[in-house]
């Protein structure tokens, strides 16, 4: 009996044929392997595609968390609030930057943060929560509405971490629209992986988007040889980003398929096991 991976990526290159190796060798004619224009085209597409003003891509999903926080000024003592089933970067960013996890529970029914319980997180003693994180867990979207709400009535901000679900939307609208920033992670499995690490920022306030790109290249200012704040080396690579445009070719129509295979399955195990629930109104991406 062979196992059946749940993200076939040899499948995936044979599916895109040369559009791969054709993207590649046009970096290395050009040869501008950091920062290159395939960067930038990147950029605009998603920002597009997610109904986003700024797009900075950056070197990780996890990376993206950091910058954020880093971008919102979160320094040590503060509190984040997070789900508490998760992938471990949600909590790991917070701590890179010296603040406290506040970890709130789940919807027992989608995997996603509850905002009944990360309500509760303001009323714990100590310093209250700056902010929250929510994550588009297995490619379903969060109630980020309801959370976006909430953050506000306590002066806080909500980042929203689509590493899992870019493509997926709730009413009618991307998960990645929410939030004053929201992450995505390209790493090869993620919904839309490239052939190595990979992440974007989003955002709608210009100030925050200069401030993240600085972030992501060691605080760079605008000045050449001028940093004028500590930063990462996080740029997302040339051939990284020209692997995505090409597979943003075949995207939706890859996504269409996974949602049909996602409702065979959904339909033959109905019963016998109880996968995460996907609202009416949500669209999502099944996400490993």
């Amino acid at each position: 009996m062979s196992i059946i991976p749940f993200v076939d990526l040899a499948a995936q290159q044979r599916l895109l044929g040369d559009r791969i190796q054709n993207a590649i060798s046009k970096v290395l004619d050009h040869g501008s392997y950091i920062m290159g224009p395939e960067v930038f085209v990147l950029e605009e597409q998603l920002s597009v595609r997610v109904q986003r003003r700024h797009c900075v891509t950056c070197a990780s999903g996890t990376d993206a968390l950091q910058m954020a926080l880093m971008a919102l000024g979160v320094r040590p003592g503060d509190r984040v609030v997070v789900p508490d089933f998760t992938f471990v970067a949600t909590a790991e960013a917070v701590r890179l930057v010296g603040a406290e996890p506040v970890f709130a529970d789940i919807d027992p029914m989608t995997y996603n943060l509850d905002p009944d319980s990360a309500e509760s997180a303001w009323e714990l003693s100590g310093p209250r929560p700056v902010g929250l994180i929510a994550v588009d867990l297995f490619g379903n979207p969060a109630r980020s509405s309801e959370l976006e709400r909430l953050a506000h009535r306590h002066g806080a901000w909500l980042i929203v971490d689509g590493a899992q679900s870019f493509g997926a939307m709730r009413d009618g609208r991307s998960g990645i629209a929410h939030g004053v920033i929201a992450t995505t992670s390209f790493y090869p499995s993620k919904p839309l992986g490239a052939y190595g690490d990979g992440g974007a920022v989003f955002c709608d306030d210009d100030r925050l988007a200069s401030d993240l790109r600085s972030i992501g290249n060691h605080g760079a200012d605008a000045v050449p040889d001028f940093h004028d704040r500590i930063g990462l080396t996080g740029r997302l690579d040339t051939i990284q980003a020209a692997v995505l445009l090409a597979k943003l070719e075949v995207f939706d129509d890859e996504i269409e398929k996974r949602r049909q295979v996602a409702t065979r399955y959904s339909d033959a195990f109905r019963g016998l096991v109880s996968p995460p629930a996907t609202e009416a109104r949500v669209e999502s991406v099944w996400a490993q």
